[in-house]
């Protein structure tokens, strides 16, 4: 018998139901799935069995639609490669199938799967369509990285060979267990200028605060922008502020004085940023402006630091594009101004670089760390006064050989807002 013959992939429509007396197959068509390269095959909604495709080939179920207008779209229904049973992809959500020998009619060896596919839209059609489907020993290392792991690397695809994935599995299981809680707290990152349950912001004169050169961020969206002209300013300047925090001043012809709402906001000098103006979102002439003081006394300002000499910024990598600039405060102030700034909810503190550059504190999440090896030792006591919650719990039968007793002074009692870190 010819090759090609052999590894035709079979398919039955059934015409009628199965017998009930010993589940026989009535009334069969035959349809064969198409070689690799033929024409694919259209056929009914129904009751259908298929067998399973050979070694090396794949045959796949799919639904055509065909538009009145526009381009027609193919969605994967089904597929049986290398002798697998049929099984539902993306697209077959309403479709099961049923592959045990019970399940179908056996002829000579070769196994097959039975399904009822839905009723099609008159637009629709189902074809049926052959491949042929092999991989190479890369592609079947990095397929099986790909399942077992969160996404390998190329060194990993290249150090691993196809007939030792057993030993790779005992590996792992021998290493020590990694946790990606801790990885994720030690990475965190997100903005917050409010007391949360699990931490607090970082204080602008801490080491590692973050700064920026622009003034809108994508927080600001649907907040309120205002424009003002003010005596205290010199002639063709404008202040921004948002909800009251002053943000930056720019130029009087860049936009007029007046009520706006942030509808759009790209992070970094010149992203797009969009207005709202007369009930339509227009762009920001310039785009995202950036923070610049051109007038900074106590009675125009809240917050301004000055940069003592010997202490700088570290530029971090942004993902937003070249043009954004982020900074980390490489060491911490201890200027008195430090103790006049709002623990938080202060989204205007301004400092000044020793090049004359602007930079706007951009509060990011400090959260509390409470582990076995190094434990809060108040439990959060010292924050919880403004909000935050107490991470002590009580003494049980689950943490009595890891758990320590809080002795500090601003120990805080699980009773009053109990909540594990």
């Amino acid at each position: 018998m010819n090759f090609f013959n052999l590894c035709r992939f079979t398919l039955l429509l059934i015409s009628s139901h199965l017998a009930s007396s010993n589940n026989a197959l009535k009334n069969i068509d035959r349809i064969e799935c198409p070689l690799p390269g033929e024409d694919p095959a259209p056929l009914n909604p129904g009751s259908i069995v298929l067998e399973v495709s050979n070694a090396g080939y794949l045959c796949m179920l799919f639904c055509l639609t065909t538009p009145s207008s526009g381009k027609e779209t193919i969605s994967s229904i089904s597929r049986s490669y290398d002798g697998n049973d049929w099984e539902t992809t993306a697209g077959g959500n309403n479709i099961s199938w049923l592959c045990s020998d019970s399940s179908v009619e056996i002829i000579g060896s070769v196994r097959k799967c039975s399904t009822d596919t839905p009723q099609l839209a008159s637009n629709q059609v189902f074809q049926l369509v052959g491949f042929y489907h092999s991989l190479n020993e890369k592609q079947t290392v990095s397929r099986f990285l790909t399942q077992a792991t969160f996404g390998p690397t190329l060194n990993e695809i290249n150090s691993l060979s196809s007939n030792n994935f057993a030993n790779w599995i005992r590996q792992q299981i021998a290493e020590d267990a990694t946790s990606h809680r801790q990885y994720y707290r030690e990475r965190v990152n997100k903005r917050e200028f409010d007391i949360e349950a699990i931490g607090r912001p970082k204080h602008p004169c801490e080491e590692s605060s973050r700064w920026r050169d622009y003034a809108f961020t994508e927080d600001d969206r649907k907040r309120d922008l205002s424009v003002e002209v003010s005596d205290r300013l010199p002639s063709g300047q404008n202040r921004l502020s948002v909800d009251g925090y002053v943000r930056t001043d720019v130029d009087a012809g860049t936009i007029s004085p007046g009520k706006y709402k942030l509808c759009k906001v790209i992070e970094h000098q010149g992203g797009v940023v969009k207005i709202k103006v007369n009930g339509k979102c227009e762009k920001l002439a310039g785009g995202n402006p950036p923070v610049r003081l051109v007038a900074h006394t106590e009675v125009t300002l809240p917050t301004v630091l000055q940069l003592p000499a010997g202490i700088s910024f570290t530029k971090v990598h942004n993902i937003f594009g070249s043009s954004s600039k982020a900074y980390l405060l490489q060491d911490p102030l201890t200027e008195m101004m430090c103790d006049n700034i709002s623990f938080i909810e202060d989204e205007s503190v301004f400092i000044q670089t020793e090049h004359g550059h602007w930079l706007l504190y951009d509060a990011r999440l400090v959260l509390q760390g409470n582990t076995i090896d190094n434990p809060l030792l108040d439990g959060g006591g010292d924050i919880t006064l403004i909000g935050s919650n107490c991470a002590n719990v009580r003494q049980t039968f689950l943490n009595s050989e890891s758990c320590k007793l809080s002795t500090t002074v601003s120990a805080c009692e699980p009773e009053k807002n109990c909540r594990s870190i």
